[in-house]
């Protein structure tokens, strides 16, 4: 789907019904002390990993840079992250606000949930939404900035947004869908029309992103909520694959996809050195990841799924897979990519994302479980909307 077409599907999805409309009012901005509230399923390395459905949150250090991108979805712009973790989670950024004195201090810890939820959000809504505002509470947070990351997040944003807020947390969203705001009506919020996967924008740009950090505090100045306020610039996914060249097939022996991914190791381990962190390892380790590789080529070469040997839910694999390519793409390019480059990349130019998609053909071709099969690609037909 375009941004125009997603936007508008997001916008009637279902919500929970919230009672009351919580209304903290802050101190000054400058003597407050601000935490970041991300739906990213961010992690630190050694935390428990996120199952699909998961109410649970995770604590993250304001010290911590070496962060998990552990979201299920594929269905947002995950190379962002990559590129520049500020753009999704703005630790940096608050730490430089906290130098200027423009706000008081950063928190000592942020939360992160994942935003992929049921359509009730009950989990979150009745238990660990009011602890994680609980704790936030007793660390002398003030103010929550809240983003999101994947078509559903929003929706759990807006929930988040109604906790904290009920337990005296003065909060800004950072909303793609104004339409679903408009609906939830949380206290405060800016309506970015940025891609998903970019809630503050563009990544590697730190002046943007303290201009959109700027119109959202500017909020906490209203006397009374809701207030949505939107922000003037648009950006949109583009259309144009990342120029990212390829290595050549050097043992014809294996298939393309595992030759592909055994040349792209000194990339990835250049990213990973670069940037001190990596989102692999949910699944199997660097050493090991060609073997997803080769699993996928299977299937698509008519082996069953379920005998593949998989060894986790295909949706985790090839996003282990995704992830590598994209990190050592930023390593052999050097830039950031636009929005949805690297996605069209990894599905369009190299022989992993074609086997990725390859064996998702066949997995629809052997009747396999929807929810299996249909979100293992990001080119797949426009007919069924939804998040992984």
């Amino acid at each position: 789907m375009d941004d125009d077409a997603l936007r508008a599907y997001l916008g009637e999805i279902p919500v929970p019904e919230l009672e009351g409309a919580p209304w903290a009012a802050p101190p000054p901005l400058a003597d407050c002390t601000v935490a970041v509230v991300t739906t990213a399923a961010l992690r630190l390395p050694a935390d428990e990993p996120f199952a699909r459905v998961d109410p649970s949150f995770r604590t993250l250090p304001t010290s911590a840079r070496d962060l998990v991108l552990d979201h299920w979805s594929p269905t947002f712009d995950r190379a962002a992250f990559a590129a520049d973790l500020n753009v999704v989670y703005p630790v940096d950024r608050l730490t430089e606000l906290a130098a200027a004195g423009t706000i008081g201090a950063v928190a000592k810890r942020h939360v992160s949930f994942s935003g992929s939820q049921e359509d009730s959000v009950s989990d979150i809504r009745l238990e660990t939404g009011p602890r994680a505002a609980a704790m936030l509470r007793a660390d002398g947070v003030d103010v929550a900035l809240l983003a999101p990351v994947a078509p559903m997040c929003s929706r759990t944003v807006c929930v988040l947004a109604h906790i904290l807020e009920a337990h005296g947390i003065a909060t800004v969203a950072l909303i793609p869908i104004q339409r679903l705001a408009e609906r939830m009506r949380p206290p405060r919020v800016l309506c970015c029309e940025f891609p998903l996967g970019r809630p503050l924008g563009r990544p590697g740009d730190a002046h943007y992103q303290h201009e959109v950090i700027a119109r959202a505090f500017g909020l906490l100045a209203a006397p009374e909520g809701p207030v949505l306020a939107s922000h003037p610039d648009r950006i949109v996914r583009g259309l144009v694959a990342l120029p990212c060249p390829l290595p050549a097939r050097i043992d014809l022996e294996v298939p393309a996809a595992v030759d592909e991914v055994r040349a792209l190791r000194g990339a990835y381990d250049q990213y990973r050195s670069t940037h001190g962190r990596s989102s692999v390892g949910r699944v199997v380790t660097p050493d090991h990841i060609e073997e997803l590789a080769a699993m996928f080529d299977a299937i698509a070469g008519g082996v069953p799924w379920r005998e593949a040997g998989l060894p986790a839910h295909p949706i985790v694999c090839a996003l282990e897979l995704r992830t590598y390519y994209e990190e050592a793409a930023l390593a052999l390019t050097g830039v950031v990519p636009e929005p949805g480059a690297a996605e069209s990349w990894f599905y369009g130019a190299t022989a992993t994302g074609g086997a990725i998609t390859a064996a998702r053909d066949a997995m629809r071709a052997a009747d396999a479980p929807f929810g299996v099969w249909y979100y293992l690609a990001t080119d797949v037909a426009t007919d069924v909307a939804g998040e992984a």
